[in-house]
């Protein structure tokens, strides 16, 4: 069986002589953000999805449920697939990059080799889990279950990864210690027939949830491209939920950030 090598979505080693430009919003600046020629930015994106939103307001996901349970204190985390074939040896996902926050929000890292049913171990305590990826997989090509990284011993779930998807889908980020993220773009979505409420949640550290904006959707595609970014400091806590009428409404959302160094 092939033992295939995913390549990283995240663009995140920026290395250039070049200074920032006078005109931080410029499309041309954008295009050199794109193309790792800016020293110290980068940009990231946030893609949630669920395909059961309910009447019950929950994050944006397909193995969360309910509000999100955020940790004070870094803890060790388990990772588990609800299929078989998610293996060391198995046609799918075989390993899974872990990018995370430890007590200080500094940006952490590990691969951890998958074992189907069985809960694997990491070997870091993370604070906060801002992605998962797939990096090598079986013949399938991707993660054949729903992957989920937990608590060890305890059902609070930190990151889940769709079947198939190969990344976490999750309405979850923590803006990294010595960085500010700016807000370029933000979007939603609801599925044919039915309706929803998109809402976007920021806290500070060490400070309370509040709803910056509410979305009402019917069917229909939300997308707001901000000409002034808003500024999102160092350790601040996003959250994206959604509360819809029906259940197993499909709902999907997304924003799209600059990362800056302080």
């Amino acid at each position: 069986m092939s033992n295939n090598v995913l390549p990283d979505p995240l663009n995140v080693n920026v290395v250039s002589p070049d200074p920032l430009p006078t005109d931080p919003v410029s499309k041309d600046f954008l295009v050199d953000v794109a193309f790792d020629l800016i020293t110290g930015v980068s940009a990231i994106g946030i893609l949630a999805e669920d395909m059961n939103s309910n009447p019950n307001e929950s994050v944006i996901s397909d193995g969360i449920s309910g509000r999100y349970i955020w940790q004070s204190t870094a803890v060790p985390l388990e990772i588990l697939s609800d299929n078989v074939n998610d293996t060391s040896a198995g046609t799918g996902v075989r390993t899974v990059f872990v990018i995370g926050l430890d007590d200080d929000y500094e940006t952490i890292t590990e691969t951890v080799t998958m074992n189907g049913l069985t809960p694997a171990n990491l070997v870091n305590s993370y604070m906060r889990v801002n992605m998962m990826i797939s990096v090598t997989v079986g013949d399938t090509g991707s993660n054949e279950g729903l992957i989920i990284l937990k608590r060890q011993a305890n059902p609070a779930v930190q990151r889940s990864m769709s079947p198939f998807a190969n990344r976490s889908l999750d309405g979850i980020y923590t803006v990294p210690a010595g960085k500010t993220a700016y807000l370029m773009q933000h979007t939603a979505s609801c599925n044919k027939g039915n309706d929803a409420i998109s809402s976007f949640y920021r806290r500070a550290e060490g400070g309370v949830f509040r709803r910056l904006a509410g979305i009402p959707l019917y069917q229909n595609h939300f997308n707001k491209v901000f000409e002034v970014f808003p500024s999102i400091p160092e350790k601040e806590d996003i959250e994206l939920t959604s509360v819809s009428t029906n259940p197993s409404t499909t709902v999907f959302t997304t924003q799209q950030l600059l990362l800056r160094d302080n």
